[in-house]
């Protein structure tokens, strides 16, 4: 049997760590590619905090204004609420 030292261990447990941090990395590029598809306009990030939002640019007139009062901005715990958010706004195809 095998013993390992508490650096091997430590070692061992950040390569998991950051082996599960890519695979969430690359899922969550996966879904953004996904939302942007289905939501064009709009921008998607997925925070370190495991916080998703959504984000467009609103259009304005000379003055400044908007044309319409239309939301710029949702955030949510999953893509699946962010994506619910969006279409409950009139968002995306119906």
């Amino acid at each position: 049997m095998r013993t390992v030292s508490p650096a091997d261990a430590c070692h061992s447990a950040g390569q998991q760590s950051a082996g599960r941090e890519l695979e969430r990395l690359s899922g969550s590029q996966e879904i953004k590619a996904a939302l942007r598809d289905e939501f064009p306009g709009w921008s998607f990030i997925h925070t370190d905090k495991r916080r998703w939002w959504a984000m467009r640019d609103v259009q304005r007139d000379d003055f400044g204004r908007r044309f319409k009062p239309v939301p710029s901005d949702f955030d949510a715990d999953t893509p699946d609420q962010l994506r619910a958010a969006l279409r409950e706004a009139g968002e995306g195809d119906q």
